[in-house]
């Protein structure tokens, strides 16, 4: 090699995210029992942000963090980010644990709420500065076309210079038990890496930077890609705010990341442009094939991006699961009351076999799955859908209207059932008949769309202290 080209892949080495690979495969994120301590600045308490998180995100599958402020969505992402680093647990992005690694070091792609985009760059610019950093990694092959194996003197640097940094750490004066043990478990995991990249042979790589027409090339079919065809000179504060969202994304896209990391990044538009860039950004992701990890309070936006939901709530996992899951069959009343408008329809379980059981809501019976180890006599809540329910004039569970409110596509009722208050949103009221306040009406709906939850859950979801 010449000395040139050995100086060139000397600098590629010294930093992992700063090597262009053209040819990737998708791949996983692992959080494994990944924990976030912070203080309280008013307090000073320790408490969990994040608690015993344990989350599989398949290679290209497109995952959204979901919860209400606070609860540990956005702390999450900066852990897998590198922005945080976890205090328990460890983070894998495909097979490589991360948790030592600095931000610049991890093969991630962020796109942030604000931007972040260069006010003194045009389009061009933007979108190439990353490429201008990079080296183009390029597979080395001997006389005969084969691919030359090494043993990768770059990494082992890498994994020396987290080794050496950790030990000096876990010798810092006044570190707790709880940090010591993190580290002495991301030490082991390092030691552990290192011995296996010592002693594995990988394909052996070259490097070098682009050329001013590959830059041109890359940046002209990534604009193309996010709809912003001959906008290279413009300047950013003459964009919209859904144009500079697509720059955003396009920059984030052309270093081609292993990971893209949305942080709420399309709460600054307004709700019609929210609706097309959400579709946006799913179409490219999807055409793209890359692993999306995406954190929003926003539910609507969660079931239409969404492969799977992860709804958290103070701190854990509240549950996982595709939207029409947490939607049909939410696990606890904090889900179901989060996704969506529901009703709780109170009842309680009159009989029960091996698999099923039969509750009675009002005069009404409905057999089901038991899916929560109900016993004879347990009180029910049954999630309700406003959507799924009806009026009717006759029935087994009599209500009061106290609203009816046309609202075009849909009539709204309120309906009063002993001391509930149930919702109900009738589609296409055109030609139905439409019940007036003060009318005595029945419930109506599909025992197939309800679904039971305990009435009282064993266990309250609250903050944990440390001290």
């Amino acid at each position: 090699m010449k000395l040139m080209e050995k100086i060139s892949a000397a600098k590629a080495n010294a930093n992992t995210a700063l090597i262009y690979s053209e040819d990737k495969t998708p791949v996983s994120v692992r959080l494994d029992h990944v924990s976030k301590i912070y203080e309280d600045p008013k307090t000073h308490r320790h408490f969990y942000a994040v608690k015993d998180s344990n989350i599989v995100i398949e290679p290209g599958e497109f995952v959204t963090l979901l919860g209400p402020s606070g609860c540990g969505k956005t702390t999450t992402l900066r852990m897998i980010a590198g922005f945080e680093s976890p205090d328990e647990g460890q983070i894998y992005i495909g097979d490589v644990p991360i948790n030592a690694m600095t931000p610049n070091q991890r093969d991630t792609a962020m796109v942030f709420q604000s931007y972040a985009l260069f006010p003194h760059l045009n389009v061009f610019d933007n979108v190439a500065y990353g490429l201008k950093l990079r080296k183009l990694q390029t597979p080395r092959v001997d006389e005969n076309g084969n691919p030359v194996l090494e043993i990768d003197k770059g990494q082992i640097k890498r994994i020396e210079k987290i080794i050496k940094d950790l030990e000096k750490k876990l010798n810092a004066k006044d570190l707790s038990e709880e940090n010591k043990e993190s580290l002495t478990r991301e030490l082991e995991i390092q030691k552990k890496l290192l011995e296996e990249t010592m002693n594995t042979p990988v394909q052996a790589y070259d490097y070098r930077d682009f050329t001013k027409d590959e830059i041109r090339a890359k940046v002209t079919a990534m604009l193309e890609l996010v709809e912003l065809p001959g906008m290279e000179e413009r300047m950013t504060n003459q964009l919209s705010g859904g144009q500079q969202q697509r720059v955003a994304l396009a920059r984030a896209l052309i270093l081609n990341p292993s990971v893209l990391l949305f942080d709420e990044p399309l709460s600054n538009l307004d709700a019609k442009l929210r609706v097309s860039m959400r579709t946006e950004i799913r179409k490219i992701q999807k055409k793209v094939g890359i692993t999306a990890i995406y954190v929003t309070h926003d539910q609507s936006e969660a079931m239409a991006l969404s492969d799977r939901i992860i709804i958290m709530n103070k701190g854990f996992i509240s549950q996982i699961g595709s939207p029409k899951e947490v939607y049909y069959q939410p696990k606890n009343e904090f889900v179901a009351d989060f996704i969506g408008e529901v009703n709780f329809i109170e009842g309680s379980v009159i009989d029960m076999d091996e698999t099923n059981i039969t509750v009675k809501a009002d005069n009404h019976f409905i057999t089901m799955k038991n899916q929560f180890n109900f016993k004879k006599d347990d009180e029910v809540k049954l999630v309700l859908r406003p959507e799924a329910a009806h009026l009717t004039d006759s029935g087994d569970i009599k209500v009061e209207v106290i609203l009816s409110t046309f609202m075009g596509s849909y009539q709204l009722y309120h309906v009063k059932q002993g001391n509930n208050v149930v919702k109900i949103t009738e589609y296409n009221p055109r030609n139905q008949r439409i019940f007036q306040v003060g009318e005595t009406a029945y419930l109506s709906f599909d025992d197939a769309d309800v679904h039971p939850l305990p009435s009282h859950e064993p266990i309250k979801v609250e903050t944990i202290y440390l001290d």
